[in-house]
């Protein structure tokens, strides 16, 4: 339950911080304050906790659709939240995403070469951030994760008749077999794997398309080339990203690389779906912006907007 999840002592922030394996000393500073920040943020998992959450039956465009309130607020198609700051994992996030990138799979290679198909891919794990360490934080992350789901599946469990398309589908099962046959269904919330020492890590994976069709009389905002090349039926799904110092970072030097050390703020929301006879639910995830408090890359930034956490730099 989710009352198990204490917010992080400040000797558990020191811990984490003294134990960065990615940053220098100066840094380490720096995310002993980045944690202090974390738990003490409005939309961190300990100030949004799934009891406080209730799944309701909503409607759009006239079909059935799951969402949910928190602390008895307005339903809404989903929770937004910051998640902890932890090492970046295999990301694929820059001006175009995943453009021309390729990925070699058994069955072959796959690689994007279109930019209004590009994605933004990212992950970021629970991975110490040294030998014999616990990222506390990240740990407490999956299990709210685990927690929202669960409580996403009793609600469709009680409300099955609502959803007709998932009553058909899942209607074989009675007792305590619907929920576990619901939850079996679903797939994965994390990937996982062992690192070189030894330690199980859990990834958290998000993927965004870079371009959205443009809406009816909507103004695309011009960042780079390409967007203008696209401007006529596609516009930019901007994702902000943010410094230490809370300043915007420009666009090209907006990328991702593994053990950079991030926090992103992201939606993420119920979802039922019928696509051309595949009935199913799952997690909707919708990034907003990520702040960057360590890369392996230098960069210059400037910017008006300021990051969700402010000034960590001093």
């Amino acid at each position: 339950m989710l009352r198990q999840l204490a917010r992080p002592s400040a000797a558990l922030a020191r811990t984490m911080a003294v134990s960065t394996r990615a940053l220098s000393d100066e840094s380490v500073e720096l995310l002993t304050r980045a944690q202090t920040v974390y738990a003490d943020h409005d939309q961190s998992i300990y100030k949004r906790p799934v009891e406080a959450m209730e799944f309701k039956v909503g409607q759009f465009n006239g079909n059935p659709t799951p969402e949910v309130s928190l602390f008895g607020e307005s339903p809404r198609a989903g929770v937004t939240i910051v998640s902890p700051f932890a090492m970046a994992g295999s990301c694929n996030f820059g001006p175009q995403g995943n453009l021309g990138v390729t990925k070699k799979f058994k069955s072959g290679s796959v690689a994007v070469h279109e930019p209004q198909d590009a994605k933004q891919e990212l992950s970021f794990s629970d991975e110490p951030l040294v030998d014999g360490t616990t990222n506390q934080p990240m740990v407490d992350f999956f299990t709210w994760l685990e927690e929202f789901r669960a409580k996403f599946v009793q609600h469709l469990v009680d409300n099955l008749d609502a959803y007709p398309d998932l009553s058909k589908k899942f209607g074989v099962f009675s007792g305590p077999g619907l929920y576990d046959g619901m939850l079996a269904s679903h797939g994965k919330l994390y990937s996982e794997w062992t690192n070189s020492e030894s330690e199980a890590v859990r990834f958290f994976d998000i993927q965004q398309r870079v371009y959205k069709r443009k809406a009816e009389g909507q103004s695309p905002r011009i960042m780079t080339p390409i967007d203008e090349q696209l401007s006529n039926k596609f516009a930019r799904n901007h994702v902000r990203m943010f410094d230490a110092a809370g300043e915007t970072i420009p666009i090209d030097d907006a990328v991702l690389h593994r053990q950079d050390v991030i926090a992103c703020t992201f939606a993420v929301g119920p979802r039922v779906y019928n696509v051309a006879g595949n009935v199913g639910f799952g997690l909707r995830k919708n990034l907003y912006t990520i702040t960057r408090i360590h890369t392996a890359k230098s960069a210059e930034t400037a910017g008006q907007q300021k990051s969700t956490f402010g000034d960590l730099s001093s």
